[in-house]
């Protein structure tokens, strides 16, 4: 399996203070509490800011922004990519008249601060004024600023969105209307394409898989399974952190076997970072491993060190040739592949948000637990979606709610508000993540721990759904009769 350094976690703001304090310290940042999504800099000023009450509200439309932020593009690729898309999504659909990119250079390695193998936002300027703009009278903003007292401001312009908050729906939308959007707009060296990619690997994947007995690359099923530190802790002794946790294997399974419009994929490809210990492994990648490569199944396990030993990298934005070079190529297999299951992390939302050969697309939708990626968001236009939800029309969507995954609820209910009857995408995941992270406590004493969870977990509880650009409906009972007829919601549940 590849040996990627994969993007550190951040940390999740908890029911339990001393561990926010500690991953505070950790990792110098955090973010859980929904909706509320730290953006200024300390050393914003003052003319585009306005005070009202304990709040700021910040003034987009014909200002101009520099984004200041400080990621290691190698080691964090994930939430840089995030970050730094989600910041330019919503300040040039805001109106922004120029967004100053950051320097792709950190010293004092001289390593990429911005996400490898992205070139064109290296110290790039987009806008409709990117060319007259002084960059000395732009506001400052940092999409991951944590407040020198530790509080996340709740800025009302990003309350739903913004660039710490940005959802998969508003990415890809920004993404295929870009030609569009910038036509009117000063041209190269400004406003260059955003999602342009240059991993420096060859040759192609599909003439590489052709070597490996694979006739169409479209066959082929590329599943990325995370491990290392997401994973230990949810194996840890004691109480465990479901912050990042990844979902059972029988989603993986599931979208095997019925993945390709109801019938099992011919071929999967598992990628995959090094787990260095026990408490460090995913017991679906072993699992998915040991049954695919029989001969007892249709569909059949791809060998990825002989496939990606034929790959090679050579010098471009994304280093020089052998830099970083397992994490290269599965960049680049994840921004060729045409189908993509996926667990929880920023890294396959960044594969995504780049992937122009995408055509059919596997998540858990519910309970998702990115650490400072609420489960659902708003869009600009005011639908709710889970975060990682799209629906674009070339791509088919499935989306997988994990009902009953260690005793989450997905029913339709949850999201409904008792004290104001108001909806909420993010009701009901608080509580679970409390719920279960007190009851892992004693899961050893009980004589279980997370990977049988893993293992155990029924396919026939999991509800699927292809996403549309229709509103969700539930239409069979009384109890669920606020989803009858909303036109702004469309997060798939279990109608009871």
């Amino acid at each position: 399996m590849s040996r990627n350094s994969l993007n550190k976690p951040h940390a999740l703001v908890t029911f339990l203070f001393a561990i926010l304090s500690l991953f505070i310290v950790f990792n110098g940042s955090s973010n859980i509490h929904i909706n509320h999504i730290r953006l200024l800099n300390a050393s914003t000023t003052t003319a585009a800011i306005t005070e009202t009450g304990d709040s700021n509200e910040l003034k987009i439309k014909d200002e101009c922004f520099i984004i200041d932020i400080n990621i290691r593009g190698e080691r964090q690729w994930g939430n840089s990519m995030y970050y730094y898309m989600s910041a330019l999504t919503y300040l040039l659909q805001k109106g922004a008249s120029a967004v100053f990119m950051p320097n792709g250079r950190v010293e004092p390695h001289n390593s990429l601060g911005n996400p490898i193998g992205v070139p064109n936002l290296d110290n790039n300027v987009y806008g409709p004024k990117a060319n007259t703009v002084n960059k000395s009278d732009c506001e400052i903003v940092n999409p991951k600023y944590l407040g020198d007292d530790g509080y996340y401001g709740v800025y009302k312009e990003f309350k739903n969105g913004g660039p710490n908050g940005s959802n998969m729906q508003d990415l890809m939308e920004f993404r295929e209307k870009w030609n569009d959007i910038k036509k009117d707009w000063p041209s190269e060296p400004f406003n260059l394409n955003l999602f342009e990619t240059d991993f420096g690997v060859e040759p192609s994947i599909e003439k590489v898989v052709n070597t490996i007995g694979v006739d169409d690359w479209k066959d082929v099923l590329v599943i990325h399974i995370r491990q290392g530190d997401v994973m230990a802790r949810a194996n840890k002794s004691g109480p465990k952190l479901f912050i990042h946790s990844q979902p059972p294997c029988a989603f993986y399974e599931d979208v095997i076997e019925t993945g390709l419009d109801g019938q099992p994929f011919p071929y999967v490809l598992i990628v995959t970072n090094e787990a260095t210990s026990l408490i460090h492994q995913n017991a679906c990648n072993n699992y998915l491993n040991d049954k695919y490569s029989t001969r007892d199944n249709f569909t059949k396990l791809l060998d990825y060190d002989m496939l990606v030993d034929r790959l090679h990298t050579v010098s471009s934005h994304a280093g020089h040739a052998g830099y970083n070079d397992g994490m290269r190529k599965d960049l680049y297999i994840l921004t060729q592949a045409v189908n993509v299951a996926e667990g929880h992390s920023t890294f396959t939302m960044g594969t995504t948000l780049l992937n122009y050969n995408l055509k059919r697309h596997f998540y858990p939708s519910t309970p998702a637990t990115i650490n400072s990626v609420p489960q659902a968001k708003v869009t600009l236009n005011g639908h709710w979606v889970n975060t990682r939800q799209f629906h674009i029309p070339t791509i088919q969507q499935t989306t997988y709610v994990l009902h009953d995954w260690l005793g989450y609820n997905g029913s339709c209910n949850v999201y409904k508000n008792t004290s104001t009857s108001e909806l909420d995408g993010n009701l009901g995941f608080d509580t679970w993540l409390e719920t279960v992270t007190k009851e892992s406590e004693a899961w050893e004493e009980n004589g279980t721990n997370f990977t049988q969870k893993l293992l155990n977990y029924k396919r026939s509880s999991m509800v699927k759904h292809k996403t549309s650009d229709k509103p969700f409906r539930c239409d069979n009972t009384d109890a669920v009769s606020h989803f009858k007829d909303n036109s702004h919601w469309f997060i798939p549940c279990k109608c009871d």
